[in-house]
């Protein structure tokens, strides 16, 4: 029973996702909410694939400008990420909350979540992240006047970017 609903769970999590990435956020979140119920029944709702979700779900909230209601799904999905030390979607759920941060001007809270996500860069080969992280950075340093550090985070966005799209 529990192989058919983890095969559910995948099916419509992964039509989520495609339909997210396609800005269909509303066949998005018709499949997303299938998987996150069906993910609730698998171990409680704590394997790393409910957590993969739950992220997808934060992201329509996030295109849709549903701040609280993408905060409460990355904040449900974080913990999970760290238990399964999936470092690749760490980074990406802390960009994608400094993100919400930086558009409702809370530089201090962008600010916190971006450098979570760039201490992770140590144990990550993620480079698309890391540059999104720089770039975020960079972003909320000219936010707060911070010319230096403005200056330091693009020079490493654009390094990366550039190996990004030299391989």
């Amino acid at each position: 029973h529990e192989m058919d609903t983890r095969d559910i769970q995948r099916i419509h999590g992964n039509l989520g996702n495609i339909y997210e990435q396609d800005n269909q956020l509303d066949s998005a979140m018709v499949h997303c909410l299938k998987a996150y119920e069906a993910g609730r029944l698998i171990e409680h709702g704590t394997t790393d694939y409910t957590a993969f979700v739950m992220e997808v779900i934060g992201n329509i909230h996030l295109k849709r400008k549903e701040f609280d209601n993408a905060l409460e799904y990355y904040r449900k999905a974080l913990p999970l990420f760290i238990k399964h030390n999936d470092i690749k979607e760490i980074i990406c759920v802390n960009n994608s909350i400094a993100t919400i941060y930086i558009q409702l001007k809370k530089m201090d809270s962008a600010l916190f979540y971006a450098n979570r996500a760039y201490d992770s860069r140590k144990l990550s080969t993620y480079i698309r992240g890391i540059q999104q992280t720089s770039a975020l950075l960079a972003e909320v340093y000219k936010a707060m006047g911070l010319s230096d550090s403005v200056v330091k985070y693009l020079e490493i966005s654009n390094t990366l970017k550039d190996s990004i799209y030299s391989q």
